[in-house]
């Protein structure tokens, strides 16, 4: 006669395992929905839309210290020093610009910022050819703050 053994250990063992699986797989789906409900709540918060003196106080505070670093630069060419922290500024503005919620009124002085910073970029940047020069650039800058006057109207206060 052959005797069978129970092997209890090793069929609690696999229960378990499938226990853990079940709940694994439970916690996961309840993660992931909530994951998704968060996420789903941040993207129907709406903005405000952006007042024409909120959207100016940026814009001051975004484009002065450019204003201020072009107001103080030597007339000629730029030398390589100044060019590198002209750059770096240049395409801090622009970035800083171009993630800026704008009014409607605003579009146009905001194009104007934004192609002008981007003809400074072109023309500090080694690898892009421009035919701009540092002479005609500061023009086309003091003509756009004297165009957009609220842009340093907070410096003469």
């Amino acid at each position: 006669m052959e005797h069978k053994k129970h092997h209890i250990f090793s069929e609690f063992l696999v229960l378990g395992i499938f226990a853990a699986v079940i709940v694994a797989g439970f916690g996961f789906a309840a993660w992931t929905a909530y994951r998704s409900e968060v996420l789903q709540n941040e993207t129907l918060v709406e903005e405000e839309a952006p007042t024409v003196e909120g959207y100016r106080a940026e814009a001051r505070l975004v484009m002065v210290p450019f204003l201020d670093q072009v107001s103080v630069l030597e007339e000629g060419n730029l030398s390589d020093q100044v060019s590198e922290s002209m750059l770096t500024l240049v395409d801090t503005i622009q970035e800083r610009l171009l993630r800026m919620r704008v009014p409607g009124s605003e579009r146009d002085a905001h194009l104007s910022f934004v192609t002008l910073i981007d003809r400074w970029r072109q023309m500090i940047s080694p690898d892009e050819d421009s035919s701009e020069d540092v002479e005609s650039l500061r023009r086309q800058t003091s003509d756009l703050s004297i165009r957009f006057s609220w842009l340093t109207e907070s410096n003469r206060l």
